[in-house]
């Protein structure tokens, strides 16, 4: 492993070298650290074991050689063979067979403690096997014996499936297998729903056990028995498909027919409903019901009070539709570049509230006691940094400021729009001289009442 003591900590971590997630996120604090600090930080090498040594004092000779070629395992042989330790006839069969042979052999031979060096001689996957035919396959294709697809098709038989079940026709031949339920030959079509075996189930076998309806001759006691099922004819359902692997695969007995016991409801339910919440809310309405007989004089002012309060909201819905007519009609008489510039505006608004919540982070992160004088100072750097930000966003409003006016618009949308800027502008110096929360939330409610007594004076 290794192991790493960053700038200021007394411990050191260890960081596996077989454990990415710990190597990023070592790296990751790295990144984090300034140039300086990380000239500081020592690496160290060692063991996960603190007790075992870093270094093996004595390197065993059977960690220097390898088998790798025919000479090198045929040399290994004939020293067990001068050993004693095969026969000369051992010796004939070995060598008239496969190499693949020769190598398994070879690690049988091998003392136990030299095996653990040499796993190659018994891996029937290595690398250096496929290495033969591959040259064979080159040789081909430089001859032209084999296309480049056949090549291709031979080096990565796994594209080669893929390409061929993209490219099917479907739909694809049914197999057919025998039937798990009735064990009859070749009419298995349906697979069972489970995932770890392939036993197929014939259609009649699906409609008898979960498709069959209008079972005759039913009774209470053999329903309740089992014997026959409500919807099903014959025996019990089995239940959903989903039941099959459990039922026919495993072999688990048939499940119980599930019974449900009516009970009469108590004493004490049918008198809460007779006199409970739900009914005192059927009654209610009765109860506050106006008599038939009301007096005719308060019955009309009551209608007419009723009349008046539907012709005054009459009367505001109108005027609300032509306020609204009125701005659109106004803002459809702007120019184009107008609309562009709002637009931008817009965008500007949304920078605004990302920045003025940061702020806000950062304040009242410094306001709350408890911290370190090293994560105030953290804090204190990040808002500092956060202050070019605003200025910049001050001069973008300014620039927005500037093109409305090139425009010369002269209505009140325009004039609503120079206003939105202003107290956008305000706001934002807000941010840049701010000392605490109370004082930015006083600073921008004093920018938009200015601009409301501006409004008030100009009208």
């Amino acid at each position: 492993v290794l192991q790493w003591q960053p700038p200021g900590s007394t411990f050191r971590q260890l960081i596996p070298l077989d454990n990415p997630h710990v190597q990023e996120y070592a790296l990751q604090q790295m990144a984090s650290m300034k140039k300086r600090q990380r000239k500081r930080i020592i690496f160290y090498f060692m063991t996960k074991n603190p007790l075992l040594p870093l270094y093996q004092k004595h390197v065993p000779p059977a960690a220097l050689v390898s088998y790798r070629s025919k000479s090198q395992v045929l040399n290994k042989l004939c020293s067990f063979y001068r050993t004693g330790q095969i026969t000369l006839d051992d010796l004939h069969y070995i060598t008239s067979s496969e190499f693949s042979v020769w190598k398994k052999i070879l690690y049988s031979l091998l003392p136990p403690e030299e095996k653990v060096y040499h796993e190659y001689l018994n891996d029937e996957f290595d690398k250096y096997a496929k290495m033969p035919k591959l040259k064979l396959l080159e040789k081909q294709y430089l001859k032209e014996k084999i296309t480049l697809k056949e090549y291709e098709d031979e080096k990565y038989p796994e594209r080669k499936k893929r390409r061929e079940e993209e490219f099917a026709n479907y739909p694809q031949p049914y197999v057919t297998a025998v039937c798990v339920v009735c064990g009859t030959d070749n009419l298995g079509l349906i697979k069972c729903q489970c995932e770890t075996c392939q036993n197929l189930v014939c259609r009649s076998c699906i409609t008898e056990k979960y498709l069959s309806q209008g079972a005759t001759g039913k009774d209470d006691k053999k329903i309740a028995a089992g014997t026959v099922s409500p919807t099903g004819s014959g025996e019990a359902d089995e239940g959903a498909f989903v039941f099959i692997h459990r039922r026919y695969c495993t072999r688990f007995g048939k499940r119980p027919m599930p019974s449900v016991t009516v009970v009469p409801e108590p004493a004490y339910l049918r008198e809460l409903r007779s006199t409970g919440l739900e009914h005192a809310q059927y009654l209610v309405p009765k109860m506050t019901a106006p008599e038939a007989n009301e007096d005719e004089e308060d019955f009309n002012i009551h209608q007419a009070i009723q009349q008046e309060l539907a012709e005054l909201e009459e009367r505001q819905r109108k005027a609300a539709e032509v306020e609204a007519q009125k701005r659109e009609d106004e803002r459809l008489t702007n120019p184009p570049e107008f609309h562009i510039l709002h637009g931008k505006f817009e965008k500007l608004l949304h920078s605004h509230e990302n920045l003025r919540k940061e702020m806000r982070k950062y304040e009242s992160q410094l306001e709350e006691p408890g911290h370190s004088e090293h994560f105030r100072r953290r804090i204190f750097r990040l808002k500092s940094e956060t202050m070019p930000k605003c200025d910049e966003l001050e001069v973008k409003l300014q620039s927005v400021a500037t093109e409305l006016k090139e425009l010369n618009l002269t209505g009140p949308f325009a004039k609503e729009f120079e206003a939105e800027i202003r107290v956008a502008k305000k706001k934002v110096i807000a941010l840049t001289v701010m000392t605490s929360l109370a004082q930015l939330d006083q600073l921008e409610a004093d920018a938009t009442q200015e601009e409301k007594d501006r409004e008030n004076q100009e009208v």
